[in-house]
């Protein structure tokens, strides 16, 4: 099952004129739920909590059933360095006359924890489409990578959806919205629900 490609929300922008789109300097980090997961909260910082020790050899027949505070070890949303827009200019000969940027503004998570010592994983992002000096309106999209890998950089999941928006006749920037299908991972003592990493990137940039 794809994930949902919505418009709506409100967001932050930036509104560019003139020849050049400067990229937006985010340095995003989620760590809140968006109103697209079903219901709005502010975001929190991830407590610091110390790293837990291995589990203790057990019976065959015993499992040990994990009990988490899944909001504070809930992996915050990283938006790899370089990876926050997507500019393209009139021609292959410079960037100085731009056509569109689409950006990312916001991102968020949420986190479910699961029977079986699984959570389930949901994540959204939110962006715009501005147009540049060289741009006219239309519909715009671009190539977003979403991945979540665990410690040893494995990736349990990725998500590879086109994103963007139509921009109308008045020019103004257009936002769009894209939350993932549900992503679940497995968790014990030796590996926190914390030790997960959820990137997010533009590719071809």
């Amino acid at each position: 099952m794809a994930g949902q490609i919505m418009a709506g929300g409100s967001v932050g922008y930036q509104i560019v004129r003139g020849a050049a789109v400067a990229a937006m300097a985010l340095g995003l980090s989620g760590c809140g739920t968006f109103s697209m997961f079903g219901g709005a909260s502010e975001p929190q910082p991830v407590a610091a909590t110390p790293e837990p020790s291995v589990e203790a050899s057990a019976a065959p027949q015993t499992r040990t059933i994990m009990d988490i505070d899944v909001q504070a070890e809930c992996p915050s949303v990283k938006v790899t360095t370089g990876g926050s827009a997507v500019t393209v200019p009139a021609s292959a000969a410079g960037t100085q006359s731009v056509r569109y940027q689409i950006s990312i503004t916001d991102v968020a998570r949420e986190c479910v924890l699961e029977p079986g010592n699984k959570v389930m994983i949901k994540v959204g992002v939110r962006g715009v489409v501005t147009l540049g000096g060289a741009g006219s309106p239309g519909a715009f999209s671009a190539p977003l990578k979403i991945e979540v890998k665990d410690r040893s950089e494995a990736v349990i999941a990725s998500e590879t959806p086109r994103v963007g928006a139509k921009v109308g006749a008045d020019g103004q920037p257009a936002r769009f919205q894209y939350v993932t299908q549900a992503i679940r991972v497995p968790i014990s003592p030796s590996k926190p629900l914390r030790g997960y990493d959820i990137l997010v990137a533009f590719q071809n940039r």
